[in-house]
C-alpha cells in the first residue's frame, strides 16, 4: 500500500476561500463496478482545473489506485485500506476542464461483511481544489452496487395480500411467519457468469422457482400474487425448480446466464417464488422481494 504524504501546503485554505462568482463545478460519481475483476471505476466532469483532490470510498476495500484522468495529470495517487480515503495531487500540474470520463479506476477486495447483500459502493466527503487552493463546489453522484432490491412485503410496497406483512426488507409473511428474502453473490459480469442468487425465510421443504423479468410490476411496487406480491413482469424467464432446505433456503447458480436469458448491458428484476399450502391467506403460495441486476456492458 502506498501511504499517504502530507499536502497540507496544498490543501490550505480549502474551507475558508471564497470563490468568485461563475459556474465553477465537479461531478464525480460511481462507473462501471466489476468485482469479479475487483475494479472500479470513478468518473468526473469538471469546469476548472482541478490541482488535488481526496474522497472517502465505502462498500469495498481499497487495494490500489490507477489510471484515468488522474494517472494521465502525473498526480500522486494515495490510498488508506483502513478508512476508504483517496487522497491525488500535483506539484505544478492540474487536470483540465473536460466532459464525463474517468478519474481514476479502483483496484478493491471484498472483506467479510462486503459485496455479500445489497450493500453499495459509495463515494463521500469529496474535496476537490484549483490552482489556487480555493474549494471546487462537488456534487457526488449516488452509490453504486450490482444489484439493488425493491418491492418489500413490509408495508412500504403494496399492501400484502391479507395483512399478512413481513418485517423491514421481507416478502409478504408465510406459514413460517417470516418474509422470504432473496439475495445475490458474484458479480453482474455476464462473460464471469459468477452470480448466485439465494433464498432464505421460506417454508421448508417446499418447490421454489426463480425467474426474471424486464420490467418493475407497478413501478416497483408489485400486485398482490398469491399470498405475496408479483414485483418483476415483462418478460418472464422461469429458471429450474429448486426444493428449499430444512431451514427454507435455497440457492441457484453460478452459470445462470443461458437460463435467464440476459446479455451485457441487459437489466434484470429477479424475485423468487415458492409453494406454501398451509400460508396466511391459503393461496397455496407466495413470494420473495426482488432485485435489480444491472450487468455491465
Amino acid at each position: 500500500m502506498k501511504p499517504q504524504r502530507s499536502v497540507l501546503a496544498l490543501l490550505a485554505g480549502l474551507f475558508f476561500s471564497s470563490l468568485p462568482a461563475g459556474a465553477q463545478s465537479v461531478s464525480v460519481s460511481i462507473g462501471d463496478v466489476n468485482l469479479a475483476t475487483g475494479t472500479v471505476e470513478v468518473l468526473f466532469s469538471n469546469t476548472v482545473a482541478v490541482a488535488g483532490f481526496q474522497f472517502d470510498v465505502s462498500g469495498v476495500t481499497i487495494d490500489g489506485v490507477c489510471c484515468g484522468a488522474t494517472d494521465s495529470a502525473g498526480f500522486d495517487m494515495n490510498w488508506n485500506a483502513e478508512n476508504g480515503r483517496v487522497l491525488c495531487f500535483g506539484f505544478g500540474v492540474s487536470i483540465p476542464p473536460g466532459p464525463e470520463r474517468v478519474l481514476l479506476e479502483l483496484a478493491v477486495h471484498c472483506d467479510e461483511g462486503e459485496c455479500d447483500n445489497s450493500s453499495a459502493i459509495c463515494l463521500s466527503a469529496p474535496v476537490f481544489s484549483d490552482l489556487s487552493a480555493n474549494s471546487i463546489p462537488t456534487s457526488v453522484g449516488s452509490c453504486q452496487g450490482f444489484y439493488s432490491t425493491f418491492c418489500y412485503g413490509d408495508g412500504s410496497s403494496t399492501v400484502c395480500p391479507c395483512g399478512n406483512n413481513g418485517s423491514a426488507g421481507e416478502g409478504c409473511s408465510n406459514s413460517g411467519g417470516s418474509g422470504a428474502i432473496l439475495s445475490a453473490m458474484g458479480s453482474n459480469d455476464v462473460v464471469q457468469d459468477d452470480i448466485t442468487f439465494h433464498v432464505a425465510q421460506g417454508p421448508p421443504s417446499v418447490p421454489g422457482i426463480l425467474f426474471t423479468g424486464t420490467v418493475q410490476a407497478s413501478g416497483g411496487s408489485g400486485f398482490v400474487f398469491g399470498d405475496g406480491l408479483l414485483c418483476a413482469t415483462g418478460m418472464i424467464q422461469r429458471m429450474q425448480v429448486k426444493f428449499l432446505d430444512g431451514a427454507g433456503a435455497a440457492t441457484w447458480g453460478p452459470a445462470l446466464q443461458t437460463q435467464g436469458g440476459w446479455g451485457p448491458g441487459d437489466t434484470r428484476h429477479v424475485q423468487a417464488w415458492y409453494r406454501d399450502v398451509t400460508g396466511p391467506c391459503s393461496s397455496g403460495f407466495n413470494t420473495s422481494h426482488a432485485l435489480t441486476i444491472n450487468f455491465l456492458p
